[in-house]
């Protein structure tokens, strides 16, 4: 028998899936919406759950991805690879396995974010479920409000140029060039 089931309940991320339950009173088989479970069934112990109870480390890459300090897993692990990322003081290779507790460094355009690794994902969530994985320091969040309104408050750089110069530029910009010329011999 076939029942629809909710799989991975860590932080809010839910997978819908069809399980195979045979002979369990209170289900039908091939349902669209799951019944009440019987207490001796536990989606956490069975394989491929989607679970990150029982997983002890993830790797860099995947967590930042994960906890959307970035858009795509390529993206994160180019930073790892650029230096943009310490774990606890260290600059990391991406493959290098993170644990709950460890303090992670992520520089994001001209942000830092300092970070605790509170829970652990290999799959990309909601926004909601993506910020349950971390907890920022309140030191990081003041220095990036405050670099935020120094860049709010700088001057906008503004070149104004006319584009293409014109033939008579042109010619006025190798006069230029041949008077120079002339005085440096």
């Amino acid at each position: 028998m076939l029942v629809l089931g909710l799989i991975g309940a860590t932080a809010g991320a839910w997978r819908l899936t069809y399980l195979r339950v045979s002979n369990i009173a209170g289900f039908v088989g091939r349902c669209k919406a799951p019944h009440p479970l019987p207490a001796f069934i536990s989606f956490s112990d069975m394989p491929n759950s989607g679970t990150t109870d029982s997983a002890a480390a993830v790797r860099i890459d995947k967590w930042l991805w994960a906890a959307r300090f970035f858009k795509t897993r390529s993206l994160a692990t180019d930073a790892v690879n650029g230096g943009k990322v310490e774990l606890n003081g260290l600059r990391p290779k991406p493959s290098k396995d993170i644990k709950i507790g460890d303090q992670l460094r992520v520089r994001v355009g001209p942000f830092i974010h300092a970070v605790t690794v509170r829970a652990l994902s290999e799959r990309r969530g909601p926004a909601a479920a993506a910020a349950l994985l971390f907890e920022e320091s309140a030191e990081s969040i003041a220095a990036r409000e405050q670099l935020r309104e120094q860049h709010r408050l700088a001057p906008a750089v503004h070149r104004e140029e006319g584009g293409r110069p014109t033939k008579k530029d042109r010619r006025a910009m190798s006069a230029f060039d041949e008077r120079q010329r002339r005085r440096s011999r």
